[in-house]
């Protein structure tokens, strides 16, 4: 079972906040953990679910240490998701745009599976579903250090996104780390702005777009980091994906 913690709320289904701030830290030891600098989870399940966050600012460092313990007695993945603004944002039925606007992030940034300066994880089982990000700004480290997983995502703005998105004159300004891993066959997903840019599905008329985002952190996977698995890095993204099978030209564009 996940457990949540974060600076205002931990599970909430509805949150619309404008000139907030949180100066705390916010520190989880525990299993499947989900840490946010507002809101540890946003899980937007209903057609009158809402997200908006205007103009608000984290200055604590968000931290996720992982306990997690598997079948077989080895530390697991778990979901240890961890963002400045927001841990995990689900959207599994509901439609609509939700938004952060104009937030900024100065705290660093800690989890073993997902994180991101603003926000650790965004999912969307359907197309409807639109996170919409613009002008913010991360200016904390965002770090993964030493796991024993199998995958991790981590990004300046946002870690992992399985969801249609706009991320618009967004700026990473921290430095982004993968340290080292214990897993053989273990992957890491790692950029500047997003770990993971891209939208799963081949079916809908989707569209993942970042526009006008720089990085001006250092981007790092250290030695040892993957051991035999996949290496994915880069200043902006680390995987850019558009979706499996698509031909329509549609689902992934980056530009300035």
């Amino acid at each position: 079972e996940k457990q949540c913690v974060g600076g205002f709320g931990s599970i909430i289904d509805t949150v619309i906040m404008n000139g907030c701030t949180n100066n705390g830290n916010v520190y989880l030891k525990g299993s499947r953990g989900i840490a946010g600098g507002f809101v540890a989870r946003v899980a937007l399940n209903a057609g009158d679910n809402c997200l908006e966050i205007y103009n608000s600012t984290n200055n604590g460092n968000i931290t996720v240490e992982d306990t997690y313990i598997a079948a077989d007695g080895t530390q697991g993945t778990g979901a240890a998701d961890a963002g400045g603004l927001v841990g995990h944002i689900g959207c599994s039925k509901n439609i609509g745009v939700y938004k952060i606007w104009g937030c900024t992030n100065n705290g660093n940034i800690d989890a073993l599976y997902r994180a991101g300066g603003l926000v650790g994880y965004c999912y969307a089982s359907k197309a409807a579903a639109f996170i919409d990000m613009q002008f913010c700004i991360n200016t904390g480290d965002v770090t993964m250090g030493e796991v024993n997983i199998n995958k991790g995502w981590i990004g300046g703005v946002a870690g992992c996104s399985h969801a249609p998105c706009l991320l618009t004159r967004c700026h990473n300004l921290g430095n982004v780390t993968v340290a080292t891993n214990k897993v053989s066959g273990a992957s890491a997903f790692i950029g500047g702005i997003s770990g993971l840019a891209g939208w799963e599905s081949n079916t809908y008329a989707d569209l993942y777009v970042v526009s006008g985002c720089n990085n001006y952190g250092i981007v790092t996977i250290g030695k040892g980091a993957v051991k035999d698995g996949w290496r994915f890095s880069g200043g902006i993204a680390g995987m850019a994906y558009g979706g499996s099978g698509r031909t329509d030209g549609k689902g992934l564009l980056i530009d300035n």
